[in-house]
């Protein structure tokens, strides 16, 4: 099974790409992709980590902790989390 940032890296220009668009063109979409990237990474973790496969708030704080030690890991974090110290709230 591939790692979370190979599969990851493979979408990250196609995800780069609808940031940049969506906030120029449309801010308010942002959020709604923010919720399908975030909902899509824990799945995966769920699938590959063993521990987190039945537990989806364990998913959740992994992915949170995930940001704080790798800010830098995927395009949309940097985007929309640019302090990256644990808080969900978005740059405006």
């Amino acid at each position: 099974m591939k790692s979370i940032g190979y599969v990851y890296f493979r979408a990250d220009s196609v995800v780069y790409g609808w940031l940049n668009y969506y906030g120029r063109y449309n801010r308010s979409a942002l959020a709604g992709l923010r919720r399908v990237l975030e909902r899509r990474l824990v799945r995966c973790a769920q699938r590959k980590y063993k521990n987190l496969r039945r537990n989806r708030t364990r998913a959740w704080e992994f992915l949170r902790r995930m940001r704080d030690l790798l800010p830098r890991l995927f395009v949309h974090w940097l985007q929309l989390y640019p302090n990256c110290d644990g808080s969900m709230t978005r740059a405006v």
